[in-house]
């Protein structure tokens, strides 16, 4: 069942693990359009270029670390009311890094199911969750 009628939301996926980007466009790319980007600086250019409905951003990457992106994506009035997913392993240094409570991202622990990511995502697209 795709979403709204045909039409498809479009989800960024901001990641340096080209691992976890396969695994999130297998999961999502039969609901969702799925745009990839390596890292903090190519995910802001794809944003603006895409405007995606969901970003999905992993927290522990090189360069610019997902904290440092999201204020990025922020900062410009075309992308900052994009929600955000933050993605990490480790959710310690996401917890030793941003301050709390956690604001202007959503946050999903990985390894994650489909149906949590899934869930996340519903909060901000009306999606059903059943395969």
């Amino acid at each position: 069942m795709t979403p709204m009628l045909g039409k498809k939301h479009r989800i960024l996926v901001i990641d340096d693990s080209i691992m976890i980007r396969k695994m999130v466009v297998d999961l999502l790319e039969d609901r969702f359009l799925v745009v990839e980007a390596r890292n903090g600086r190519e995910g802001v250019r794809l944003a603006k270029e895409h405007k995606p409905d969901v970003i999905l951003l992993d927290f522990v990457m090189p360069e610019l670390d997902g904290y440092e992106t999201l204020q990025l994506l922020q900062k410009d009035v075309t992308l900052q009311k994009i929600p955000v997913i933050m993605m990490s392993g480790l959710p310690d240094e996401v917890v030793n890094k941003v301050p709390q409570p956690f604001v202007g991202f959503d946050f999903l622990e990985k390894p994650f199911q489909q149906e949590d990511l899934y869930q996340h995502i519903n909060i901000y697209i009306n999606i059903s969750i059943k395969p």
